[in-house]
């Protein structure tokens, strides 16, 4: 039969910690009251008086040792019960069920984290998880429990991805960080959330915060269309000969050699579909699917250094925040002088009809782009409430 003695207790104390008053936003005492009827169907039940019987017993005992007090008015088998919430009814509760109070759990949790020093973005995340946890608001965003062998997991995690310079793969990762191969899959969502909320407001997905910290989840295939010729492992490559494109990897790229270029443009696209759909005519495409990754930036800089000034550097990308914070990502690491390509107010006024509305979180990173960057397209997209994705526009 159900242990109706340690459930009874058990929601008393939950009840009790969940007040106002314990969490000392009021003065005011609480009057914590059970309904048995309520919380019990079995209770009063003419299917069920074992059951009944049962809990009657329990609550004569809780009466005698003024654990908790009858309600009014009473009716037998209709009881409404409440707690007694003096010092030593609520200690002999405590201590019945080897339960910590709330309060202790929480001084414990607040003087482990911060025992922690980190990384600034990381010791931001920590002092807003202090605060809210003295507060006794929500952390659920960020953990599953207020537990800190899951704090120093997550801020493990977090310190190895800024500090990851050359790339790796996801499992591989996982292994080093946590010592299982797949056990970063248990915190990406939480990562997620503290990367969006502390690093970088612009990452709007598992796979672009990867991107950003050089984790990948397969390998390196960098896409390139154009009249170019290379040399890969002593092979020379004419992508004349090979429908203008080609792609190769990390391997080929440790070997490779640029002959010659000869276009006048060269251009990067953040979207796949959008990178099938432009013809090289004179220009030399290079798909980086979102954020460029270390192998990406490296074969851009070898390109520059081959060209230097006498070519357009282009960047075509969604007209939103996500897509400028891409463009911009990819100047501050290049150093290329890369220009945006038709992600501008005549372009959005051109497919007006195709726009959609900004929701609170497209305003609020494109009001933070504003602040730092002032582009007129950006102004417009506030004022009018529009973006664009880049696969609607048609490229020349």
């Amino acid at each position: 039969m159900k242990n109706y003695r340690e459930d009874i207790l058990s929601w008393f104390i939950k009840t009790y910690e969940d007040t106002k008053f314990y969490k000392g936003k009021s003065k005011k005492s609480p009057t914590c009251t059970l309904n048995l009827n309520k919380n019990y169907k079995e209770y009063g039940n003419s299917e069920c008086f074992n059951e009944t019987n049962e809990i009657e017993k329990v609550v004569e005992d809780l009466l005698h040792e003024k654990i908790i007090k009858a309600g009014n008015p009473f009716e037998y088998r209709k009881r409404k019960i409440i707690l007694n919430i003096e010092e030593d009814s609520l200690e002999k509760i405590y201590k019945e069920l080897h339960r910590i109070p709330e309060k202790d759990s929480r001084r414990q949790f607040i003087n482990e984290v911060q025992s922690i020093n980190s990384i600034d973005f990381v010791n931001d995340f920590l002092a807003y998880l202090i605060d809210k946890v003295k507060n006794y608001e929500s952390v659920n965003k960020y953990l599953n429990t207020l537990d800190f062998h899951e704090v120093k997991d997550i801020v493990d995690i977090l310190e190895h991805l800024y500090n990851q310079k050359n790339e790796v793969m996801l499992r591989k990762f996982s292994q080093s960080v946590l010592h299982d191969t797949k056990k970063f899959d248990v915190y990406k969502t939480r990562i997620l959330h503290v990367v969006q909320d502390f690093y970088n407001p612009f990452i709007e997905n598992e796979n672009q915060m990867l991107e950003c910290f050089n984790i990948l989840k397969n390998p390196t295939c960098i896409h390139i269309k154009g009249d170019m010729e290379l040399k890969i492992h002593d092979q020379r490559i004419d992508l004349k000969k090979v429908d203008y494109e080609f792609v190769f990897t990390k391997k080929h790229l440790e070997s490779l050699e640029i002959l010659n270029v000869r276009n006048k443009r060269v251009m990067t696209v953040e979207n796949l579909t959008s990178y099938y759909s432009v013809e090289p005519k004179d220009t030399l495409v290079i798909y980086l699917g979102g954020y460029h990754n270390s192998q990406e930036r490296k074969f851009l800089l070898q390109l520059y250094d081959f060209l230097k000034d006498s070519v357009v550097y282009d960047h075509f990308g969604d007209i939103d925040a996500g897509g400028f914070y891409i463009y911009f990502d990819l100047i501050n690491k290049t150093k290329m002088p890369f220009h945006t390509y038709k992600m501008d107010v005549e372009t959005l006024k051109e497919y007006q009809e195709y726009t959609k509305p900004l929701t609170k979180q497209d305003i609020h990173k494109l009001n933070l782009l504003n602040q730092q960057y002032q582009l007129p397209v950006i102004q417009y997209m506030l004022k009018k409430n529009m973006k664009l994705e880049q696969e609607i526009i048609e490229i020349e």
